[in-house]
């Protein structure tokens, strides 16, 4: 309990079922003013259900594309959406000799599918081939970064939930291969990936809190809040993977004052 406001925290631990079950609950539960959904499956879930109470999103990639925003939503929130552009920019300036990056996602996550699109055109745009591989469960994996890393000389992935909550293996493997490994998502780059680009979301969490105040205390409505992108974006750095790789980086990011090193 923290002044007149009570949080009820209900955890689906990645099951899409548990995350039905959770919305379900919430939606009946006559106490609860709002829902915060964190991530693609919780927000699906929730707007499933609930049209009428608020509903605050926060790490979800591209949620236009899910059909929950609209004329008169009761969603609204943030979004990670990836900076394509930079990204491409980051991988040509680490990776000198790149001439083919390999994606890799799971074509189930539909935020993981829209985000590929704008990888890739953002890195052919640049002169840069790309091969797509889809991976729809962790006994693919291994098999798959192997694959994509004869194929390649650097591999991206997106805020593909199957993906980053393997990430140690996807990074282990990359690395065996020394395969540089870039990944969305800032806390891969401690779990092994070269480097790491995208939203902080701890900000993305004041910046939903934020919404969610101006809708349940100040009454604007969920239509009229909308969907905010980062407020900008960071860069995570492995130490250990980049020595590992000898790859130098350039005085602009070493001196970057938005770059965190990971050991």
């Amino acid at each position: 309990m923290q002044g007149n406001v009570c949080f009820v925290n209900q955890n689906a631990e990645g099951s899409l079922s548990s995350a039905q079950t959770i919305a379900k609950n919430f939606h009946v539960h006559k106490k609860i003013d709002a829902i915060y959904a964190i991530a693609t499956p919780a927000v699906m879930a929730s707007s499933q259900v609930e049209k009428k109470k608020p509903i605050f999103i926060a790490a979800v990639s591209d949620p236009e594309s899910l059909g929950v925003i609209y004329s008169g939503t009761n969603v609204c929130g943030t979004t990670d959406r990836i900076d394509t552009e930079a990204q491409a920019d980051l991988i040509l300036k680490l990776v000198a000799h790149v001439k083919t990056v390999a994606i890799l996602y799971n074509p189930g996550e539909n935020n993981s599918v829209v985000t590929v699109k704008r990888m890739q055109e953002s890195l052919e745009k640049r002169g840069l081939k790309t091969l797509s591989f889809g991976v729809h469960s962790e006994s693919e994996i291994v098999p798959t970064v192997n694959a994509a890393a004869r194929k390649a000389e650097a591999i991206l992935i997106p805020t593909d939930n199957l993906l980053v909550g393997a990430m140690p293996i996807v990074a282990r493997e990359a690395l065996k291969n020394n395969c540089p490994l870039f990944a969305s998502d800032l806390p891969s780059a401690a779990k092994g990936a070269l480097v790491a680009q995208g939203a902080d979301y701890s900000d993305l969490g004041k910046q939903t809190a934020e919404i969610a105040y101006k809708v349940l205390v100040l009454g604007s409505s969920s239509d009229h809040a909308g969907v905010t992108h980062p407020s900008n974006s960071k860069i995570a750095i492995s130490k250990r993977v980049m020595d590992h790789l000898h790859v130098s980086l350039s005085e602009d990011l070493v001196d970057n004052q938005d770059v965190r090193w990971e050991k």
